[in-house]
């Protein structure tokens, strides 16, 4: 199965990078956990169907998500394709991040797969 990561995803990698950076005042650390992030997710694509459906007021979205450590994997399976949507911290309101409350439509951007 092909991944591919949205734009908003790579920025979320990048913020992912800076936090642990931050915390951890080591580039080496912060390289090993985003790498796990890739690792996870390059796992989850052998089985991608195996990930937590998400469901908004009820109903199913498209969107799966599978954890790594303090954050949460969002993606969505077309085809042969997975797309990684956001990477998200577990305990931020990914709800609200992923949907819009007054539509109920998804945030999360759509690559075209």
């Amino acid at each position: 199965m092909i991944v591919r990561y949205s734009d908003v995803a790579i920025e979320d990698l990048t913020q992912v990078w800076s936090d642990v950076f931050t915390a951890s005042c080591d580039v080496p650390t912060a390289d090993k956990y985003t790498d796990g992030i890739f690792e996870t997710i390059d796992k989850e694509s052998l089985f991608p169907l195996s990930g937590v459906q998400i469901f908004y007021r009820g109903n199913p979205t498209g969107i799966r998500m599978i954890p790594f450590k303090a954050y949460l994997i969002f993606y969505r399976v077309k085809n042969d394709i997975m797309e990684v949507g956001r990477i998200l911290p577990a305990k931020s309101d990914y709800l609200r991040l992923l949907f819009d409350e007054e539509s109920g439509t998804v945030l999360m951007e759509d690559g075209g797969v």
